[in-house]
């Protein structure tokens, strides 16, 4: 979040910031202290207290169904690690000898999808050789065998990919890195571990022709992040422009269904997409493959997901 948002929100232009903030969500009628709220929000620093009516767009709901892809061998260093400790939320010792699980799992996901007649976004990541064995890191290499058995099956399937992007070393590498192996632009991006400074990535993301950031989510947490019910486009507020990337907020990551109930997950998930009915929002769904491995049953619960959606007149992008 901008550590110096107090001071760069309040001095900008009041009529400035209400400009810009219209132009972000493409309405007119707002009030300048509603575009103050938005503005603390879009910066991650103040919830919306209540809804802002004037923000509803006229467009469809529109869902991004994605998956970010944490793990593609189970023989790694840290996979070790948490199956000794008898995690329940890891896989078994038998698993852990079985080489392509993670693999197979995305092919079997890919199937299912193409049965549910849907499609999904692939973020992969874009590491070096030095960057898979920090706390925060993804788990794997650009230059493992897995990864490229996994640049493979994406490819044969015709699978859109985004960077699923760690925060220790260049975006601008880890975008570039990724459209030189998959042959093809990266217009789709979330954090990992939703972890970022809106100020310094939404930047990034334009200056490389990212089109769209997913970041903006709660991996336990169902619904909206900070309370804005719908995509917007980000704002450079220290230069005062519009930047080109759009944010579409991810209102629902699997990781809930590990740490609530299943059936508060689904409730609070109905209104969440309701919601997002009601203000014409684009919003992202999570799946993480591996989840689906350690957790079976949430593949009755992502077809579920994909039902209610479905039930609510979704496009599906």
């Amino acid at each position: 979040m901008l550590n110096d948002s107090d001071n760069i929100l309040e001095n900008i232009d009041k009529k400035t910031l209400l400009n810009l903030i219209q132009q972000s969500f493409s309405v007119k009628g707002l009030s300048e202290s509603e575009s103050m709220e938005l503005a603390y929000a879009m910066v991650l620093e103040k919830k919306l207290d209540s809804e802002i009516p004037s923000i509803k767009s006229k467009e469809p709901l529109r869902v991004f169904l994605t998956h970010d892809v944490d793990w593609i061998y189970p023989s790694h260093i840290f996979s070790i690690i948490k199956m000794l400790s008898l995690r329940k939320d890891w896989i078994s010792f038998l698993q852990l000898f079985q080489s392509n699980i993670f693999l197979k799992n995305i092919e079997k996901l890919l199937a299912f999808e193409k049965g549910q007649n849907v499609k999904s976004f692939f973020m992969l990541g874009s590491n070096d050789s030095k960057k898979c064995m920090g706390r925060y890191d993804i788990r794997y290499t650009l230059h493992h065998p897995s990864f490229k058995k996994l640049i493979s099956l994406l490819t044969t399937n015709r699978i859109e990919i985004g960077l699923h992007s760690q925060n220790n070393f260049s975006y601008r590498d880890q975008v570039r890195n990724l459209e030189r192996l998959y042959g093809c632009k990266v217009i789709f991006h979330r954090s990992h571990f939703n972890n970022f400074d809106p100020s310094v990535l939404w930047n990034i993301l334009n200056r490389n022709g990212v089109d769209m950031d997913f970041s903006v989510g709660n991996a336990r947490e169902v619904g909206f992040k900070m309370g804005i019910p719908r995509h917007y486009q980000a704002i450079d507020f220290r230069k005062e422009k519009i930047l080109n990337t759009t944010v579409v907020p991810t209102i629902l990551s699997d990781n809930a269904f590990f740490y609530q109930d299943r059936d508060i997950v689904f409730e609070q998930f109905k209104e969440s997409l309701k919601t997002a009915k009601q203000f014409g929002a684009s919003v992202a769904i999570l799946f993480h493959p591996e989840n689906m491995v350690i957790k079976p049953e949430l593949w009755e619960y992502y077809e579920e997901i994909i039902h209610i959606c479905k039930t609510e007149g979704a496009l599906f992008i």
